[in-house]
């Protein structure tokens, strides 16, 4: 793997000090171990006396190998490729701006100045910031400077880290903060950190500029159009502006008598879809928001479809909005309650504009933990969608036209277009069996391929699905 040499920034902050940790509690005055005068931890054998501190969100993790989610994290430490290093896990239940604190034994007073150094992987789209401080433990006070800081995605890489460290006449700490950014892929690794008697080497110095033609920049791609989530989000975030994260997922979720058992485009364990978790910490009405990649106003429509699985007795409410550039959101997509353990195709128009928009997918949370929603399988296609798929209820459980809805009951017309999108009180989804050969389609087990889950509804859902 590539590595790259860095001297880090330095950017002197005074912040609010920080004393009490999980394992070592430091105050100005008391008595500590000091670091040896020459200090390296490739946390091999642990942490080297390093400690977590319990002013922070969550922990530093020990780790080898690959971290728990793809597209972030090292896939080995630095040190040797196959040994440890420390990181930050970004995934749920972590949020946006949760920190992680290390805290360096003390660093007893010295005349001539020290070097700390360290290598750094900061990989993924959702990477925040590697900040670095001094805890100053001066008489009977205490301080802490921000010395040093990272921010942003520096590609899959360990990087190395260098900065100097002035004589001081008091003892200090050094303190080592990954802060969490907006979505899971967001893992800060660190390994090999020491500290010497000396000052920092100089950076290598830059490189002549030579003749050679800088090569043509390679055009950013367009955003993925299909999406089916086995092998990453496709470009899909997380939104800032809700309660909690869509999850990436393979199989079962996690609570029974909800959520799919497999995904919408293998039908198997391998695939992979999106769902929102509705378990404990959750509560009714909170919501999850996941944002599609911002595509290129189009000249004439398109049909956007996807999957969706809304299996379960607490079952809230799946809102898709359209967002475009510079204007207000439209709900352009809403189902709500429990629609039995099988996938169903949605589908709606988007029509021809000069502005560039986005799609937000909106779960929301029902009364209890039995309400997991999903999607998969996105895809956007040229022109309009076809008739044969289920029409947009606008209505949700309600009747747009309370007074003509009535009389489409009284006149048996419940089948038509119009009572489907605007009388949904009145007249509300069946799950009925509309062929003789649902019995045989069910045991044959056939009730999750093309349109026999909607045509054969009631022996599928008796088979289980």
């Amino acid at each position: 793997m590539e590595e790259k040499t860095t001297v880090m920034m330095t950017t002197p902050m005074e912040t609010k000090p920080s004393t009490a940790m999980k394992t070592l509690i430091v105050t100005a005055g008391s008595t500590v171990p000091p670091m040896p005068t020459t200090f390296n931890c490739t946390f091999e054998q642990g942490i080297c006396g390093w400690t977590q501190d319990n002013t922070d969100t969550f922990d530093w993790t020990l780790r080898s190998g690959f971290t728990a989610s793809s597209g972030t994290g090292p896939n080995g430490d630095h040190t040797s490729g196959n040994g440890k290093y420390m990181y930050i896990e970004s995934s749920s239940p972590r949020r946006f701006g949760d920190t992680a604190r290390l805290v360096s034994p003390v660093l007893t007073p010295s005349d001539h100045p020290r070097c700390l150094s360290l290598w750094y992987h900061m990989y993924g789209s959702d990477i925040y910031k590697l900040r670095i401080y001094l805890h100053g433990l001066m008489g009977n006070a205490t301080n802490r400077t921000l010395i040093a800081e990272n921010v942003g995605n520096q590609g899959n890489q360990w990087i190395s880290g260098l900065i100097n460290l002035a004589p001081r006449d008091y003892s200090y700490q050094i303190v080592i903060e990954g802060v969490r950014g907006y979505g899971y892929t967001g893992d800060i690794a660190i390994d090999d950190v020491g500290i010497s008697e000396h000052m920092c080497p100089p950076a290598p110095t830059t490189p002549p500029p030579t003749t050679t033609p800088t090569p043509p920049t390679t055009p950013t791609p367009p955003p993925e159009t299909t999406c089916n989530f086995d092998t990453g989000m496709c470009g899909f975030t997380q939104s800032t502006m809700d309660n909690f994260d869509w999850v990436r997922h393979r199989g079962q979720t996690g609570s029974t008598g909800t959520g799919p058992n497999v995904d919408h485009t293998t039908n198997s364990v391998r695939g992979a879809y999106m769902y929102i978790e509705s378990s404990s910490p959750r509560l009714l009405g909170h919501k999850a928001i996941l944002v599609s990649p911002k595509y290129k106003p189009i000249d004439n429509a398109e049909c956007a479809t996807f999957w969706y699985h809304m299996y379960g007795a607490d079952i809230g409410r799946l809102n898709v909005y359209l967002q475009r550039e510079n204007s207000n959101k439209t709900l352009v997509y809403t189902q709500t309650q429990d629609l039995g353990n099988v996938w169903r195709k949605a589908a709606f128009n988007i029509s021809g504009s000069n502005a560039p928009y986005q799609v937000m997918f909106e779960g929301i949370r029902g009364k209890d933990y039995k309400g997991d929603i999903s999607i998969d399988d996105w895809e956007l296609t040229p022109g309009l969608c076809a008739t044969d798929i289920a029409p947009f209820r606008l209505c949700a459980n309600t009747d747009l036209d309370p007074q003509l809805c009535p009389v489409i009951v009284a006149t048996g017309q419940c089948s038509h277009t119009f009572a489907k999108t605007h009388c949904c009180r009145s007249c509300p989804l069946q799950c009925v069996d509309e062929s003789t050969r649902c019995g045989l389609i069910a045991q044959g087990g056939l009730c999750k391929i093309g349109k026999f889950p909607d045509q054969c509804c009631k022996s599928c859902k008796m088979a289980g699905y």
